[in-house]
């Protein structure tokens, strides 16, 4: 299993701090964040593989906290899963971080009303998905 660390301490660190520095307490924060994930991860890959298949996946992001409809788990494993439909820890920790970003950029986008809905501008969609 590769780990490619960049891209997962920039997604994490989108989420802690938008002063682009990380403190102690940040540190611990994202260290925590991925090892939590790594353990989910290693209890669902139970061929011991390497990677997770659909299946695998769907298990493993309930034990993560994350509730996920047929739709939404499909454009997961389209978007981080090889040819085969596998995914590798990376990819998995990556998939899971940006849900979670989303996720709260939405509670926080609807955190007054709290409808269920938010409304964005044009900018405002390209500079929230743009990331």
């Amino acid at each position: 299993m590769r780990i490619h660390s960049h891209e997962i301490y920039l997604n994490l660190h989108k989420q802690v701090d938008a002063s682009r520095t990380l403190g102690y307490g940040e540190f611990k924060f994202l260290w925590d964040k991925i090892k939590k994930l790594v353990a989910v991860y290693k209890k669902h890959d139970v061929d011991k593989s390497g990677t997770i298949d659909s299946m695998e996946l769907r298990n493993a992001t309930g034990d993560a906290g994350f509730q996920l409809n047929n739709r939404l788990l499909d454009l997961i494993i389209a978007r981080y899963a090889d040819d085969k439909l596998q995914m590798e820890l990376d990819d998995f920790i990556t998939s899971l971080i940006r849900l979670e970003v989303m996720f709260r950029v939405f509670q926080i986008l609807d955190n007054k009303e709290k409808t269920g809905s938010i409304t964005l501008n044009l900018q405002q969609w390209l500079l929230l998905t743009i990331c």
